[in-house]
Protein backbone atom coordinates (compact mmCIF):
# COMPACT_ATOMS: atom_id res chain seq x y z
CA UNK A 1 0.00 0.00 0.00
CA UNK A 2 3.14 1.89 0.08
CA UNK A 3 3.28 2.72 -3.35
CA UNK A 4 -0.42 3.69 -3.82
CA UNK A 5 0.07 6.57 -1.74
CA UNK A 6 3.18 7.35 -3.50
CA UNK A 7 1.38 7.82 -6.74
CA UNK A 8 -1.55 10.18 -4.86
CA UNK A 9 0.95 12.46 -4.47
CA UNK A 10 2.29 12.81 -7.94
CA UNK A 11 0.44 15.59 -9.90
CA UNK A 12 -2.34 14.63 -12.50
CA UNK A 13 -0.60 16.47 -15.72
CA UNK A 14 2.91 13.87 -14.66
CA UNK A 15 0.61 11.31 -15.78
CA UNK A 16 -0.94 13.04 -18.58
CA UNK A 17 2.79 13.74 -20.01
CA UNK A 18 3.91 10.14 -19.24
CA UNK A 19 0.62 9.08 -21.36
CA UNK A 20 1.45 11.03 -24.09
CA UNK A 21 5.24 10.38 -24.62
CA UNK A 22 4.40 6.93 -24.54
CA UNK A 23 1.78 7.08 -27.43
CA UNK A 24 4.27 9.45 -29.57
CA UNK A 25 7.34 7.50 -28.67
CA UNK A 26 4.72 4.47 -30.20
CA UNK A 27 3.84 6.38 -32.83
CA UNK A 28 7.46 6.78 -34.40
CA UNK A 29 8.25 3.00 -33.35
CA UNK A 30 5.20 2.03 -35.75
CA UNK A 31 5.72 4.49 -38.03
CA UNK A 32 9.83 3.62 -38.93
CA UNK A 33 8.80 -0.18 -38.45
CA UNK A 34 5.74 0.55 -41.44
CA UNK A 35 9.12 2.26 -43.69
CA UNK A 36 10.84 -0.83 -43.18
CA UNK A 37 8.53 -3.24 -44.14
CA UNK A 38 7.28 -1.44 -47.29
CA UNK A 39 11.23 -1.08 -48.52
CA UNK A 40 11.18 -5.17 -47.70
CA UNK A 41 8.38 -5.30 -50.05
CA UNK A 42 9.45 -2.87 -52.77
CA UNK A 43 12.93 -5.80 -52.31
CA UNK A 44 10.53 -8.56 -52.53
CA UNK A 45 8.76 -7.26 -55.59
CA UNK A 46 11.94 -6.31 -57.61
CA UNK A 47 13.58 -10.02 -56.51
CA UNK A 48 10.83 -11.63 -57.97
CA UNK A 49 10.64 -9.88 -61.22
CA UNK A 50 14.69 -11.01 -61.85
CA UNK A 51 13.62 -14.18 -60.74
CA UNK A 52 10.78 -14.66 -63.29
CA UNK A 53 12.88 -12.59 -66.02
CA UNK A 54 15.98 -15.51 -65.10
CA UNK A 55 13.06 -18.57 -65.47
CA UNK A 56 12.14 -16.84 -68.53
CA UNK A 57 15.75 -16.88 -69.83
CA UNK A 58 16.51 -20.53 -68.72
CA UNK A 59 12.78 -21.75 -71.10
CA UNK A 60 14.15 -19.74 -73.93
CA UNK A 61 17.79 -20.97 -73.74
CA UNK A 62 16.72 -24.70 -73.02
CA UNK A 63 13.89 -24.72 -76.19
CA UNK A 64 16.94 -22.89 -78.30
CA UNK A 65 18.96 -25.44 -76.93
CA UNK A 66 16.59 -28.62 -77.72
CA UNK A 67 15.87 -26.86 -81.45
CA UNK A 68 19.96 -26.96 -82.10
CA UNK A 69 20.49 -30.42 -80.47
CA UNK A 70 17.74 -31.70 -83.03
CA UNK A 71 19.08 -30.11 -85.92
CA UNK A 72 22.54 -31.11 -85.65
CA UNK A 73 22.03 -34.40 -84.33
CA UNK A 74 18.49 -36.14 -85.66
CA UNK A 75 18.55 -39.50 -84.22
CA UNK A 76 16.91 -41.42 -87.10
CA UNK A 77 19.49 -39.85 -89.49
CA UNK A 78 23.25 -41.63 -89.58
CA UNK A 79 25.61 -38.60 -91.19
CA UNK A 80 28.28 -40.74 -93.48
CA UNK A 81 31.97 -40.41 -92.57
CA UNK A 82 33.59 -37.26 -94.61
CA UNK A 83 35.63 -39.36 -96.21
CA UNK A 84 33.54 -41.54 -97.78
CA UNK A 85 31.46 -39.11 -98.18
CA UNK A 86 33.73 -37.21 -100.33
CA UNK A 87 34.88 -40.38 -102.19
CA UNK A 88 31.37 -40.66 -103.29
CA UNK A 89 30.67 -36.78 -104.32
CA UNK A 90 33.66 -37.26 -105.90
CA UNK A 91 32.68 -40.42 -107.87
CA UNK A 92 28.95 -38.80 -109.16
CA UNK A 93 30.49 -35.68 -109.92
CA UNK A 94 33.81 -36.50 -111.74
CA UNK A 95 32.94 -37.97 -115.46
CA UNK A 96 35.66 -37.14 -117.17
CA UNK A 97 38.19 -36.40 -114.15
CA UNK A 98 40.23 -39.04 -112.57
CA UNK A 99 40.93 -39.00 -108.97
CA UNK A 100 44.08 -38.81 -108.16
CA UNK A 101 44.59 -38.31 -104.21
CA UNK A 102 42.39 -37.88 -101.36
CA UNK A 103 43.63 -38.83 -98.05
CA UNK A 104 43.24 -36.74 -94.51
CA UNK A 105 45.64 -34.42 -94.21
CA UNK A 106 47.60 -33.44 -91.06
CA UNK A 107 47.41 -29.58 -90.81
CA UNK A 108 47.97 -28.59 -87.08
CA UNK A 109 45.81 -25.54 -87.21
CA UNK A 110 42.87 -27.37 -87.87
CA UNK A 111 43.41 -30.52 -85.89
CA UNK A 112 43.38 -27.96 -82.94
CA UNK A 113 40.02 -27.04 -83.45
CA UNK A 114 38.65 -30.63 -83.46
CA UNK A 115 38.25 -30.56 -87.35
CA UNK A 116 38.74 -33.14 -89.62
CA UNK A 117 41.14 -32.49 -92.73
CA UNK A 118 41.15 -33.76 -95.74
CA UNK A 119 43.30 -33.11 -99.09
CA UNK A 120 41.53 -34.31 -102.95
CA UNK A 121 43.37 -33.92 -106.30
CA UNK A 122 41.56 -34.51 -109.63
CA UNK A 123 43.48 -34.69 -112.88
CA UNK A 124 41.36 -33.74 -116.17
CA UNK A 125 37.97 -32.58 -115.05
CA UNK A 126 35.27 -29.95 -116.41
CA UNK A 127 35.23 -26.86 -114.38
CA UNK A 128 31.33 -27.74 -114.51
CA UNK A 129 31.87 -30.87 -112.83
CA UNK A 130 34.71 -29.33 -110.08
CA UNK A 131 31.64 -26.65 -109.60
CA UNK A 132 29.46 -29.60 -108.82
CA UNK A 133 31.74 -31.26 -106.68
CA UNK A 134 32.32 -27.74 -104.44
CA UNK A 135 28.55 -27.09 -103.98
CA UNK A 136 27.91 -30.68 -103.15
CA UNK A 137 30.76 -30.90 -100.41
CA UNK A 138 29.31 -27.24 -98.78
CA UNK A 139 25.68 -28.67 -98.78
CA UNK A 140 27.00 -31.27 -96.43
CA UNK A 141 28.66 -28.56 -94.15
CA UNK A 142 32.26 -29.13 -94.99
CA UNK A 143 34.15 -26.43 -96.00
CA UNK A 144 36.46 -25.96 -99.17
CA UNK A 145 39.41 -24.25 -97.76
CA UNK A 146 41.58 -23.92 -100.57
CA UNK A 147 41.34 -24.53 -103.99
CA UNK A 148 43.35 -24.79 -106.64
CA UNK A 149 42.63 -24.84 -110.60
CA UNK A 150 45.80 -25.54 -112.94
CA UNK A 151 45.18 -26.04 -117.00
CA UNK A 152 47.45 -28.79 -118.11
CA UNK A 153 50.04 -28.35 -121.09
CA UNK A 154 48.00 -30.44 -123.31
CA UNK A 155 44.14 -30.45 -122.90
CA UNK A 156 42.84 -26.98 -122.78
CA UNK A 157 39.14 -28.38 -122.24
CA UNK A 158 40.14 -29.81 -119.08
CA UNK A 159 41.60 -28.37 -115.41
CA UNK A 160 43.74 -30.17 -112.45
CA UNK A 161 42.08 -29.42 -109.35
CA UNK A 162 43.88 -29.76 -105.43
CA UNK A 163 41.49 -29.03 -102.61
CA UNK A 164 41.94 -29.10 -98.81
CA UNK A 165 38.48 -29.57 -97.18
CA UNK A 166 37.47 -29.38 -93.36
CA UNK A 167 34.80 -31.13 -91.48
CA UNK A 168 33.35 -30.37 -87.94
Amino acid sequence: MKYFKFLNKVPEKTYILIFVAIIILSSFYTYFRIEEAADIEKKIEAKQRDLNRTILLKNMYLSKKRVMEQSVAKPGEEKPLPLSFLEEASAKAFVAGRLAVLKPSAVKEEKVKGQSVFEIKVNGAALGEVIKFVTDVEKERMFVKKLQLNMPAGGQNFVDMFAIITAG
